[in-house]
């Protein structure tokens, strides 16, 4: 369960990173 959880949450991290580039282009 805890694994599951450190999963998504570095997924979602990942996506913000994503978001955050692409809004700054």
């Amino acid at each position: 369960m805890k694994k599951y959880r450190v999963r998504l949450l570095a997924f979602a991290t990942a996506a913000g990173l994503i978001f955050l580039l692409n809004q700054g282009n």
